[in-house]
Formats: C-alpha cells, structure tokens, sequence
C-alpha cells in the first residue's frame, strides 16, 4: 500500500477549485427581491425644524447597494467600485458619477 502523496509549494499559489455558484443575475434579483430600497426610510420627507436635511447622493439605500455589492462581487478596492458605480450602477441604484473623497468619507463615518 502506498503512502498518501503529501502536496507539494506554497498553499497560497495553489490552483484553487471554485464551487458552482449561481449566476450574478440571479444573485441580483434575489438581493433586490430582499432588500428593496423602498425599505429605507426616506430623510428627505422628515420635517425637523431643530436640524435641516439636505440632500445626499449617497444616501442610505445607495450605500447599501454599494457595501452588498462590495460583499457578494468581492470587490477589493475602492477604485473598482467607482468605476462600477459610474459604469454599469450598483443593484438597484442606477449610475452614476462620486468622487472617491465623498465614498471615502461616507465609508468612514458609517452608513
């Protein structure tokens, strides 16, 4: 009987075997299907007199699209997800043109 051949080089350079997943559309249709925005609250309509809402670009159901799609695309930087967002739009939220500066800050105080 023969021993079990031990793998040989670095883990991490490794072919890796992907499972079958399935397609993006349907993994889009399905977190739309899920999260729709119109489960959002919309600030907009809040009458406060004590502060005054102005309006966002990225507003609460933009972000969420953007740190979905972050997740379920694996998108490792920021830059990819601009040109994504400009290019093509994100889930639900058609495109359109941020700056990194408004992402970058809009990502660091939180959605």
């Amino acid at each position: 009987m023969s021993k079990p051949r031990k793998k040989q080089g670095n883990p991490d350079f490794r072919h890796r075997v992907t499972s079958p997943a399935p397609t993006s559309e349907e993994i889009e249709s399905r977190l739309i299907e899920l999260v729709t925005p119109g489960t959002f609250a919309n600030l907009k309509d809040i009458k406060d007199k004590e502060r005054s809402l102005r309006s966002r670009v990225l507003t609460l159901p933009v972000m969420a699209a953007i740190i979905l799609s972050l997740v379920y695309r694996q998108i490792n930087y920021l830059t990819d997800v601009l040109r994504c967002l400009e290019i093509e739009g994100l889930l639900w939220v058609e495109a359109m043109s941020v700056s990194r500066q408004a992402l970058s800050q809009r990502l660091e105080t939180g959605v």
